[in-house]
């Protein structure tokens, strides 16, 4: 654990900094290079005059006078050119790799009998110099750990210290390490610097170095100390606490070096409140030696796995919902180092009904864990190397692996938010990979801290040996990406540049999309939230499940651009109703009504019907009566099932929900519409919409053609001014929803039973892939490519050719004629082709119009 030492002295603030092109500037230390503008711009820069005014500011740092930062040249020096704009992530605005040469003159009185320690809480490969001489790490660090050096005896009056920070590695697994979210620049950033604290720590000549606390599952503790000692004495000890029925008082031996001492058997009180999911319920630990005081927070909880194979916290089943965090800090670009960030990011969390988080290839700082801690937030750090396919078959990535998982057990083992380990969930496995050596360090790890839960490929493991019992939980759901919410642009003042999101808009301008963007980006938000419900629905009646972790709530710039987020990356809600946490949590919450109906579409006539159960993962009990109200065309009925109670931990089936006759009837002869049906319980409630359509057997109007290719008949048949209706042999494809959505302006789906630009309707339709087709055409159904916006594929498109009209369906509208909406599609696409408002103002040459079929056929054929 890392422990609050009881004096410090702070070296944060004004530092020089040199790099590998032997300039000179200052900067602010906790800080990164990046944050005052040290290095060049990923996007090109003037080469001229304005470059050499910042990299030829060389002035002695160490001048009092000096008063000269990077930052002020930061508008002359870059400048953007966006002939080759980074596309996939955002842009750093300046990016340094390689050796850092960070140093200020320091005075410093050292005090007889003390032992004195530099820490650093994060950073990249560090060296430390004293007047030229180099000092060894006290303590092996790893990326997730802080950086200790002794100084004792070499820092007494005034001296240079140095210190050397690396960015550009050279181990092995340097690739390996880059594509972890720990050092990646598609989302924390490989920066150069130093983060948190940077301090002189003072001891005494035997002092405590470490405190590591466990609790059983029969609520006894176990307090190991790690003493550090320069000579053989006896100490006082002196460990208590409010929650501890008895403290102890004793006296010990050290010797020379480091002695760890395990007291166990400390029984808790009866009365001390466990830590809990949304309850913070810490106690604090005081341990005196030698009369000098260190604390540790501490809470009282058992995470484990059932003989069911089900996770329970506090011996009750609990349900993870979880959260995918990136390490995406677009203003800063690394993981944030105090407390009241991280309580401020996971209450955002929680107020989508978040209750555990997953770091991804990183593992945060403390502040992150004690905030947790406080707030009752569960945790999972995973390692640092992700997407790795040698993890445990070289020597040394061994035994980084080995070390990192150790220094994070080390250092934050200790806080009760911290309830899993990850050891990497993205692993890659090879005919070489070794499961014998993983299972075999799981097998430790379990043993040194049997209070996790540790997670490798998908699996996880109980803390009691190797595949005695596992959990099932769903990993990286609800990748539903719908376009940006551009507004985000804006917000961007820290390191980065959204070049990727600027080049979207850039492009949606160009192709006259703009004035749309918000309708397309409301309607793909909305029918992504309904996404999400169906996730998270499956998830909770899924026979012997124990959660779902979102691949997340906030929108990821790296790895291709995923913009899958009610948030935006800077963890603010989107500037449309979906992104509203109220509705969000309303199905990631612990206690839900849901309803499973008997199918996406129904026809006027058909007995509607939907199995209803309650999801109670929370802790304790709930009574009352679920009701349901359903609404057609503004009549609505509503119903009640008999007050019951439904047990903790389970889903409970309620009932079957039948829809009155009555309803069905406010619906006219031979028109659509959507059925509401919304759950009540208590304040909670979840709505369906659920389309209905007439009963329909479409029948092909004389004069309309109907082909899967347009051959020389069908080019004469279009001289004579007959009308066309193409559904060409595209490539096969699960159902890609247009995200963009539907245009419900549009006269041939403004009738049917569709949300605002919800296109679930289509969903079991959409089994062909879309068309790539010009913008100039009118498209009822259509997606736009988010990488860049510059691609539009449409499901529908619509022609003239010669003297008649074409409509392009590549949905087989034939091979659907057993489904209500394939049948209802079927008839709307010939009324409208029957009507005046089939008038296509998009021509295409007979020829162009044959290319688009045989490329689409030959991409079908592969």
């Amino acid at each position: 654990m890392i422990l609050s030492p009881v004096t410090v002295y702070d070296l944060s603030g004004r530092w020089s900094v040199s790099t590998s092109e032997q300039k000179v500037f200052h900067m602010t230390l906790p800080g990164t290079l990046d944050e005052y503008n040290i290095g060049l711009g990923e996007l090109d820069v003037d080469a001229g005059e304005k470059r050499d005014i910042r990299l030829e500011a060389e002035v002695n740092p160490l001048d009092p006078n000096f008063d000269i930062i990077a930052s002020d040249y930061a508008d002359a020096a870059f400048e953007l050119d966006r002939k080759e704009p980074i596309r996939t992530r955002f842009t750093r605005r300046h990016a340094y790799c390689g050796e850092a040469r960070i140093y200020r003159l320091f005075t410093f009185e050292e005090h007889p009998g003390k032992r004195l320690f530099l820490e650093i809480e994060r950073a990249r490969d560090l060296r430390l110099f004293i007047d030229g001489e180099e000092i060894p790490y006290y303590e092996e660090p790893t990326l997730v750990s802080p950086a200790v050096f002794e100084v004792t005896g070499k820092i007494g009056g005034s001296h240079l210290l140095t210190i050397i920070s690396s960015n550009d590695y050279v181990d092995e697994f340097k690739e390996e390490f880059l594509a972890s979210n720990m050092a990646s620049d598609d989302t924390q950033t490989n920066w150069n610097g130093l983060l948190g604290y940077v301090r002189l720590r003072e001891e005494n000549e035997t002092f405590l170095s470490d405190i590591q606390l466990t609790i059983s599952e029969n609520r006894e503790m176990t307090v190991t100390l790690e003493i550090t000692s320069t000579k053989e004495a006896t100490h006082s000890l002196s460990i208590s606490a409010n929650a501890l029925e008895n403290g102890i008082d004793r006296e010990i031996m050290t010797a020379e070096g480091v002695k760890t001492l395990s007291i166990t058997g400390l029984k808790l009180k009866a009365s001390a409140k466990r830590w809990d999911e949304n309850e913070g319920n810490l106690h604090e630990l005081r341990v005196f030696l030698d009369k000098k005081l260190q604390t540790v927070d501490f809470g009282i909880r058992d995470f484990s796995v059932s003989s069911e194979g089900l996770l329970q916290l506090n011996g009750r089943r609990i349900f993870l919902r979880g959260e995918t965090n990136e390490a995406v800090f677009p203003e800063t670009g690394y993981l944030p180092t105090d407390i009241g960030t991280w309580e401020k990011i996971f209450k955002c969390y929680r107020s989508y009904g978040v209750n555990f988080v997953y770091f991804h290839g990183c593992c945060p700082t403390d502040a992150a864990f004690t905030a947790a801690d406080g707030l009752g937030m569960l945790l999972c750090p995973e390692i640092s190397i992700s997407h790795s396919v040698s993890t445990l078959t070289s020597k040394n990535l061994r035994l980084y692996y080995k070390n990192e998982c150790d220094a994070i057990l080390r250092n934050y083992g200790s806080h009760p938010s911290f309830v899993m380990l990850g050891l990497g969930q993205e692993k890659k496995e090879r005919e070489d990979f070794s499961q014998a050596v993983l299972d075999a360090y799981l097998t430790v790890l379990s043993k040194k801290d049997p209070t996790k839960l540790y997670i490798t490929a998908g699996r996880i493991f109980t803390g009691k040996g190797v595949g005695a019992r596992m959990a099932k939980i769903r990993f990286f759901a609800g990748q539903h990406e719908f376009p940006p919410d551009f507004r985000e642009i804006d917000l961007f003042s820290g390191f980065c540049l959204p070049e990727n999101l600027c080049v979207m808009k850039e492009t949606a301008e160009q192709q006259k999309l703009l004035p749309y963007w918000d309708k397309y980006a409301a309607a793909g938000g909305g029918q992504a939230l309904t996404l999400y419900r169906r996730d998270a629905e499956n998830a909770y009646r899924e026979d012997r499940f124990s959660g779902i972790v979102l691949s997340g709530l906030q929108d990821m710039p790296g790895f291709g651009t995923h913009l899958y987020g009610m948030l935006n990356s800077h963890l603010v809600p989107k500037h449309y109703d979906y992104s509203d946490a109220r509705k969000f949590a309303a199905f990631f919450g612990p206690v839900v009504p849901m309803a499973v109906f008997s199918a996406p579409v129904y026809e006027a006539g058909e007995t509607i019907t939907a199995r209803v159960s309650l999801s109670n993962f929370g802790k304790s009990p709930v009574k009352g009566a679920l009701s349901y109200t359903v609404t057609l065309c503004e009549k609505t009925v509503e119903q009640a099932f008999e007050a019951s109670e439904y047990p903790e931990g389970s889903v409970s089936t309620v009932g079957t929900l039948t829809v009155p006759g009555e309803i069905l009837k406010a619906l006219p002869d031979g028109e659509c519409g959507l059925l509401s049906v919304t759950l009540r319980f208590g304040i909670l409630e979840n709505r369906y919409d659920v389309p209905i359509v007439p009963a329909v057997s479409p029948k092909k109007p004389a004069g309309i053609t109907e082909c899967s290719y347009p051959d020389e008949s069908i080019f004469l048949a279009l001289g004579q001014g007959n009308d066309v209706l193409l559904m060409p042999k595209t490539p096969a494809k699960a159902a890609d929803l247009p995200m963009t959505g539907v245009d419900l302006h549009h006269p041939l789906l403004s009738k049917l039973p569709l949300q605002p630009g919800n296109s679930l309707f289509f969903e079991r339709l959409l089994t062909q892939e879309p068309a790539p087709l010009d913008r100039k055409t009118r498209i009822p159904l259509f997606r736009v490519s988010f990488e860049d916006g510059s691609k539009i594929h449409g499901y529908f498109a619509e022609f003239r050719c010669r003297n008649g009209n074409v409509f392009l369906s590549t949905i087989p509208l034939r091979a659907h004629q057993d489904k209500p909406e394939g049948r209802a599609l079927l008839a709307a696409i010939y009324d409208y082709m029957t009507s005046l408002d089939f008038s296509p103002s998009c021509e295409i040459r007979p020829d162009d119009l044959k290319q688009t079929i045989i490329s689409l056929e030959e991409k079908a054929l592969g």
